[in-house]
């Protein structure tokens, strides 16, 4: 082989390293990217169930304490903090208030459906719109009603929200606050 043929072999040879090197880049970068999105999808998943699960456990001891006394009108925030229905990890150190993990208060308020005071808003502020859907969706069956940003979302008393009227709620803005309107159904 001539010296030209050498070098042209050689250039060869670093020009498919190159190209290789290239390629294992573009995969590595695809793998993390796939990584990431899968992390962060489980992430959601693990804070609407934790959300969920705080909701339904808030509703229980709501209607545990005050709604078997038919209590509902006497309720505040304040007071559904020191009565431990809202649960202890959720509890603002010092204050008689609440909050969410997604940085928002979590209030009480009486709240009149179909007799005086027979049942209390309980509000899950400040929900991101990724995980609104998911939260309302999971946990509206301990509620009478539901409404997102201001808008009933699930009519009173009835199986489910409205999907599309959800969907459109949820999507209004980045954050928006979740009311469960929770308390004795009409024959109670």
């Amino acid at each position: 082989m001539n010296r030209l043929q050498k070098n042209f072999v050689n250039k060869t040879q670093r020009g498919f390293a190159l190209l290789e090197l290239t390629v294992a880049i573009i995969l590595v970068s695809l793998l993390a990217a796939a990584a990431i999105y899968a992390y962060q999808a489980n992430q959601r998943r693990t804070e609407v169930k934790e959300n969920t699960t705080q909701v339904i456990e808030t509703s229980a001891e709501l209607q545990k304490k005050f709604g078997v006394n038919n209590q509902y009108g006497a309720v505040t925030t304040a007071i559904a903090v020191q009565s431990r229905a809202v649960p202890s990890n959720l509890r603002v150190a010092g204050t008689n208030t609440a909050q969410n993990s997604y940085g928002g208060a979590i209030t009480a308020a009486p709240l009149t459906l179909t007799s005086a005071d027979d049942s209390i808003a309980l509000t899950w502020s400040n929900v991101p719109q990724s995980q609104c859907i998911d939260l309302v969706q999971s946990g509206h069956q301990v509620a009478r009603r539901v409404r997102v940003a201001g808008t009933v979302v699930k009519v009173l008393d009835t199986a489910a929200p409205v999907v599309a009227t959800l969907a459109t709620q949820c999507e209004s803005a980045d954050r928006v606050d979740v009311i469960f309107d929770i308390g004795r159904t009409p024959n109670v």
